[in-house]
């Protein structure tokens, strides 16, 4: 780390590595100036930067559902398919199940008898387009919730979407959306950071994860899934907009992937109807 790219590459080429693997590409802490003096007969991207180096890499490790073979124009670089899904993870070793600790939503600020919807990624993810499906996604619950309130089944309850404060500087804006698409301020819960220990387990008292569009979750995609709740996800064209689809086909579990983005609506809404098609989705991916 301490290397200027000039040196780096002389150190990489000194050690006659036959393959560097790039786990940065365009991202923070990126050594672009090392790439470009191919210090390698060989550089191959991998997992860190989810999308084509533009002509650093000759090759890219992924698999064919987060790039599909009709996608390899969107690509500088050869695509060298994983068998499953290109997004590994050591989640059995690191965060075994059943989880030591089972919390409780009023111990984390969070609302109790509602459909808990929850997204876990950074919040530049989200686009105004897609909070505002989220938000005909919760209107739609609510509603359903209302016109059932007569019943004496319990078949169907409010619901209320949980974001992270992630970067705090993004609540002020997404306060501001939520009033604009009239989304009650009880509905729109927003936490801190969890702690890094047990943050799967909190995660699983959610109901129901949705995904960002543009940009899906990856490691909070990965985390989701184990944390046992299903995952609702739009792919999209781009391999960051494909994560999603490639951990649920890896998982056998496609059931929460949508082709447009008012199914991605349905969907949800459908997973949120009862409690016995909430317990049933989460069956599926556990």
């Amino acid at each position: 780390h301490g290397m200027g790219d000039h040196a780096a590459a002389f150190a990489v080429d000194a050690l006659e590595v036959h393959i560097l693997v790039d786990l940065n590409g365009h991202s923070k802490g990126a050594r672009v100036g090392v790439l470009l003096r191919r210090p390698a007969p060989v550089i191959i991207s991998y997992l860190g930067y989810p999308s084509t180096s533009g002509d650093m890499s000759d090759s890219i490790v992924t698999d064919r559902w987060a790039s599909p073979p009709e996608t390899h124009a969107l690509y500088t670089e050869k695509l060298l398919y994983l068998p499953h899904s290109y997004f590994v993870n050591d989640h059995r070793q690191l965060y075994p199940r059943p989880f030591v600790h089972t919390p409780k939503r009023e111990e984390h600020g969070l609302p109790v008898d509602v459909t808990l919807f929850g997204n876990f990624g950074q919040l530049y993810k989200v686009e105004p387009q897609l909070f505002a499906a989220w938000a005909r996604i919760l209107a739609r619950v609510n509603a359903s919730s209302s016109s059932s309130s007569s019943s004496s089944s319990s078949s169907n309850s409010s619901a209320a979407l949980w974001l992270l404060k992630f970067p705090k500087e993004a609540v002020k804006r997404l306060r501001q959306q939520a009033r604009k698409h009239k989304v009650p301020e009880a509905q729109l819960v927003m936490t801190p950071l969890l702690p890094i220990d047990s943050h799967l387990a909190i995660k699983a008292l959610a109901d129901v994860a949705l995904d960002t569009e543009v940009f899906n979750g990856h490691t909070t995609g990965a985390d989701t899934l184990w944390a046992g709740l299903p995952l609702v996800s739009h792919p999209g064209e781009q391999m960051r907009s494909r994560a999603g689809a490639s951990m649920a086909h890896a998982m056998g579990v496609v059931t929460f992937l949508a082709r447009t983005r008012e199914e991605y609506e349905d969907v949800a809404v459908r997973i949120a109807s009862s409690p016995a098609k909430r317990e049933r989705a989460k069956a599926q991916v556990r």
